[in-house]
């Protein structure tokens, strides 16, 4: 039997508080300047988990591309869960052409530091922001009364299901941008609506928002349609 297995999942946070994640990012940038090898890569994949909630070794195999039909920027996501039948198709891919430069450079900077060719790079690498981020929280608390901080790498992706869900009505569009392949997945199992604080910038393709278990095409069809015309960002953009 595993010791300690529910009391450890139960101290993970399921969300991240803007006090905790200022005194995190600040501890991270001071590693960073000590000249850690890793504290740049996390950086840039928790500020990009914010925005896009991809799962931590899916950054590993992932891209920005072009949809085919409409030629709008996408981040096209390998599902990590497609082999065991928890995600809902092999890929997913959202919009990402809304979003503001600053967001898109967080994106891209994490895609190319944690571009892996094998199955075991990219596991050595979550092992190593995995330590990385431990070494952080322990420095955000240094001098200060309180103990160290319970955000992990995932506590960043329900996060972005908390914005999600405070952004959306429905909720297919949160089980499409997350590799759901139900829509119960992240109501039950993931940050609260009462938790969310930011806006979500991205939303996924009717490709990927087909391929969840609980479809509502036509709604989704509806909010797309309220949207309007709009302005897309290059990602080269400063």
């Amino acid at each position: 039997m595993r010791s300690g297995g529910a009391n450890t999942s139960a101290r993970k946070r399921k969300d991240v508080p803007s006090a905790q994640w200022d005194e995190l990012r600040h501890a991270i940038r001071q590693r960073i300047a000590d000249g850690y090898k890793h504290a740049g890569r996390l950086l840039a994949v928790l500020e990009a988990t914010l925005i896009v909630g991809l799962r931590p070794n899916e950054w590993s195999f992932s891209e920005i591309s072009t949809d085919q039909g409409s030629g709008r920027a996408v981040l096209r996501v390998r599902n990590s869960k497609f082999s065991n039948g928890r995600a809902n198709g092999e890929f997913r891919e959202m919009y990402v052409d809304e979003l503001m430069p600053e967001q898109l450079r967080h994106i891209t900077d994490a895609l190319a530091t944690c571009r892996c060719e094998t199955e075991q790079d990219a596991e050595k690498l979550q092992l190593a922001l995995k330590h990385e981020l431990e070494a952080a929280r322990a420095l955000s608390v240094v001098g200060q009364r309180k103990p160290k901080s319970s955000l992990t790498l995932y506590s960043f992706r329900h996060q972005f299901v908390a914005d999600c869900k405070r952004s959306f009505d429905d909720p297919v569009l949160t089980a499409a941008l997350c590799g759901h392949v139900s829509t119960k997945t992240a109501h039950r199992h993931y940050g609260r609506r009462t938790q969310g604080r930011a806006s979500v910038r991205v939303y996924p393709t009717e490709a990927s928002v087909q391929a969840v278990q609980s479809r509502h095409l036509e709604t989704y069809r509806d909010f797309v349609a309220k949207r309007g015309p709009r302005n897309t960002p290059s990602l080269g953009s400063d």
